[in-house]
């Protein structure tokens, strides 16, 4: 694609170096949550091939333990309860991916990724409208390099969130069976089961919520870089999430402390000892980076026509 002419920045600046942004950046935070709402409707179809076939191995131990106390129940059955369980989890598995493959992961992450894309964008070119009272290509955003970055994302996020119920079934039959050979009760195994169902869900939504922030800061971050802005404002959420709000539920941390303070992007704050992250990268950070614009190494893709 052919890029529009660069331009320098209306004569209203001369005699500026830097130009702060006149107006916020938000976090994504309805993206975030249409992922998070992705996740937990994913995991709810493991939960419905769970629900249909493990009533069967409950009811295979109950009846097998009762043979057990009444008919001296032999070593064959053992083997023959320890094939039962593959046989349900092998069915369980060709249930979930059944039903998987019709949810169709990947295009509603590819949607989520695409949105957020848009948004970031959405966001920028207001902000330079606003700040500098420019145009910009909203095209160019669009190139090869953010193809390029959405598909790296996709991919990762595929692979993280399809993940999490093989995890969760390879726990599942080591509970159940343990469970059969140590005599635990039905209703012990169940709750161990729902346990850790709900640690893995848990798992899923921090996944999406950290996947998230990181792509925005990414975007956000070329953004900036590829317009030659080399410093930025860290800006907090400024709510009681953000960390090391003294009066928030995460007091310990340094995000709070940075809100307000400018960081080059060549050179990301120490967040942690021994971790260097710029607003976004940390895990489930929801700060964003205001641009600082250097007139003298700005280069932005104006829209065609637009006065000097």
């Amino acid at each position: 694609m052919a890029l529009a002419v660069q331009k320098a920045v209306k004569p209203r600046f001369r005699g500026h170096s830097n130009i702060l942004p006149r107006m916020a950046m938000q976090y994504p935070t309805s993206l975030e949550r249409e992922y998070v709402r992705l996740t937990n409707t994913y995991m709810a179809l493991l939960n419905s091939s769970l629900s249909e076939h493990l009533p069967t191995l409950r009811r295979a131990i109950d009846n097998a333990r009762a043979k057990m106390r009444y008919d001296d129940f032999d070593e064959f059955g053992y083997h023959g309860m320890d094939d039962l369980i593959v046989g349900v989890f092998a069915r369980i598995r060709r249930d979930f991916q059944h039903r998987s493959q019709r949810y169709q992961l990947e295009r509603r992450i590819l949607a989520v990724s695409t949105q957020l894309r848009n948004f970031s964008v959405s966001q920028w070119r207001r902000l330079v409208r606003n700040t500098l009272g420019v145009n910009i290509l909203e095209d160019y955003y669009k190139g090869e390099f953010f193809r390029h970055s959405i598909g790296q994302w996709v991919n990762r996020n595929v692979n993280l969130i399809t993940s999490v119920p093989q995890e969760t079934l390879t726990e599942l039959r080591t509970i159940i069976q343990s469970g059969w050979q140590q005599g635990t009760h039905n209703r012990v195994i169940s709750k161990q089961i729902e346990a850790v169902y709900n640690v893995k869900k848990r798992k899923a939504e921090f996944w999406a919520r950290d996947q998230v922030s990181k792509l925005n800061a990414e975007i956000t971050q070329q953004q900036q870089k590829d317009a030659g802005v080399q410093e930025y404002v860290w800006s907090t959420s400024k709510d009681e999430r953000v960390r090391g709000n003294p009066s928030g539920l995460w007091p310990e941390g340094k995000h709070y402390g940075f809100n307000g303070k400018r960081f080059s992007w060549a050179e990301p704050p120490e967040v942690a000892p021994g971790r260097n992250c710029h607003p976004g990268e940390d895990y489930r950070c929801r700060c964003v980076a205001l641009p600082v614009f250097n007139l003298p190494n700005l280069s932005l893709p104006w829209e065609r026509g637009e006065s000097e």
